[in-house]
């Protein structure tokens, strides 16, 4: 509440800023434009106060940088019966593009018929009546910019039939808007109170290029209009979901004095909101319904001539912007995965090849050894080649060892289980922190371990790593007693029951290679025994 009422005082001292001129009604000097009333009940509702809010098709209208803000595709139509049996009619579509912006399309028409024929003295001319037909067609485009702006063009085709002569121009307008940095602004501000973010700035010049409408031999030009904007929506995250929006804005015309207006718009729940605002000309008041992408507006205006009803329809649909980044991003995140999978296996494989031919290698190195060193040192060469032969078995086990568990982290990962990956990578870390990929996928990993449930106990966890320590250091047999503990509490755990599988194997190799040794150290003491070796005597 502290920060409303901050943002309230700063858009009084704005109002009492503006000259008194600006709301004292002063009538328009020069011809109006028809369609400055605008589009959308929601903005009539809040007196015009919009330049700083558009967020929807009627930004064609107030802002065109405002169609940037427009998430999904959106249909819109609205209906004024104006005084004197005079209809206003607008009809608008906009459809954002990810990455590019958003263009939009619309429609307005007004007309009014039994225009009574009067001459310069004020005489009925005896010619009957006339009537009026005037209609306006609207492209526009606006797209977000960096440093929080937003910009957007419209051009529009004006056409006029009056008493029966044509005419038509061509026109342009520029909105632009503008999002303060909350972070940043708040920390050279000193005042964290109010939520910076949501205080927006609008500037739009209308009629920049002005519409020129020839009528017999005079000719109108649009007036230029320019409109400065402010805007501030404060929002009560509770159950009710409350919003405040509080709006004002200045317009001036070359042919014309300022007006200033203000809005103000309450809403509950994303589904009913109620509004009312005041300008120069008239009061307004008005109320919205909203739901499933369909928006219903109601507006009503006091004016000199009484009270007008404005009526508006509009519908949202699509994908939204956001969902579509969104996507977008967990599809890009999806195909670095497997690519990272991909590089993995391809690096598991290398290795395991690599390794083989490096044995293969070693082996024919030491068979030729063998031949030539077999007559002087037998022993030592047998010695020496089941040394070789172990390190490179222990070489291609640990290698193993690694590829095994930073595949199955992997995943665990592409799994969402992230603690069983968290695990998986910690053991490939205590051999090779450099392995690959793993410093990525462990700051992943821990990234999104947030509200992950824990699935081993701290005791557990605790001998896991001291199990993964005595196998780091080739003492299988105590490894294997650490990870049985955690059998003892959790007979399923997969990743113990895993290495005490892998370091069993070990176990049986080192103890095969030993009765190996033993063998070859009874035939140097017996040299009775026949040899074992395929191809000697």
């Amino acid at each position: 509440m502290k920060q409303w009422i901050i943002i309230t005082s700063l858009f009084i001292c704005l109002g009492m800023g503006f000259p008194a001129g600006s709301l004292a009604g002063i009538p328009d000097a020069g011809t109006n434009n028809p369609f400055e009333l605008g589009a959308g009940s929601r903005a009539l509702a809040l007196s015009g106060a919009f330049v700083a809010v558009a967020d929807d098709v009627s930004s064609l209208f107030w802002n065109p940088g405002g169609l940037a803000r427009i998430e999904q595709i959106e249909i819109s139509a609205m209906h004024i019966e104006l005084f004197f049996n005079t209809p206003y009619d607008f009809l608008g579509v906009a459809y954002p593009l990810l990455d590019w912006g958003t263009f939009a399309l619309g429609a307005v028409r007004v007309s009014t018929e039994g225009i009574i024929l009067r001459n310069e003295q004020a005489g009925l001319t005896g010619s009957g009546e006339g009537s009026l037909d005037r209609r306006e067609f609207l492209l526009g485009f606006g797209r977000e910019f960096p440093l929080g702006f937003q910009a957007g063009i419209t051009v529009k085709l004006d056409q006029q039939s009056l008493l029966g002569e044509f005419t038509s121009g061509v026109g342009l307008d520029m909105g632009l808007l503008y999002h303060l940095p909350g972070e940043q602004f708040a920390q050279w501000s000193g005042i964290r109170a109010v939520d910076w973010k949501n205080l927006t700035f609008g500037f739009t010049l209308q009629n920049l290029v002005g519409s020129r409408l020839r009528i017999n031999e005079a000719a109108d030009v649009l007036p230029l209009n320019y409109k400065a904007g402010i805007a501030y929506q404060y929002n009560h995250r509770d159950t009710f979901n409350q919003h405040f929006l509080l709006t004002g804005s200045w317009e001036k015309s070359t042919w014309r004095t300022g007006r200033l207006a203000m809005g103000l718009e309450y809403s509950i729940l994303d589904l009913v909101a109620l509004r009312g605002g005041i300008s120069s000309m008239a009061w307004t008041a008005g109320a919205g319904l909203q739901y499933a992408g369909v928006r219903l507006d109601y507006a009503l205006s006091g004016e000199a001539l009484g009270l007008s009803h404005r009526f508006s329809l509009a519908y949202r649909f699509g994908t939204s912007l956001s969902e579509q980044r969104r996507i977008r991003a967990e599809r890009q995140q999806a195909k670095i995965d497997r690519e990272s999978e991909q590089r993995a296996q391809a690096a598991v494989e290398k290795t395991r090849i690599t390794m083989e031919k490096k044995l293969k290698t070693a082996a024919r190195r030491h068979r030729g050894e063998k031949k030539v060193m077999l007559a002087k040192r037998k022993r030592l060469i047998r010695a020496e080649r089941n040394r070789q032969v172990k390190k490179g078995q222990d070489a291609v086990a640990d290698e193993y060892f690694k590829a095994l568990h930073y595949f199955q982290g992997i995943k665990d990962y592409m799994a969402k289980s992230y603690r069983a990956a968290l695990v998986e990578f910690n053991t490939v870390a205590k051999y090779d922190p450099d392995y690959l990929e793993l410093k990525l996928y462990l700051v992943r990993t821990r990234q999104r371990l947030q509200g992950e449930i824990r699935f081993m106990a701290p005791n557990n966890l605790e001998l896991y790593y001291k199990g993964i320590d005595l196998y780091i250091e080739n003492n299988f047999v105590e490894a294997v007693k650490a990870w049985e503990k955690i059998l003892a509490s959790e007979p399923n755990n997969s990743l113990a029951l895993r290495n005490i599988e892998e370091a069993r194997g070990r176990i049986a190799k080192l103890e095969s290679i030993r009765k190996e040794i033993d063998r070859e150290e009874k035939k140097d003491q017996n040299p009775k025994i026949k040899s074992t070796e395929p191809g000697r005597p």
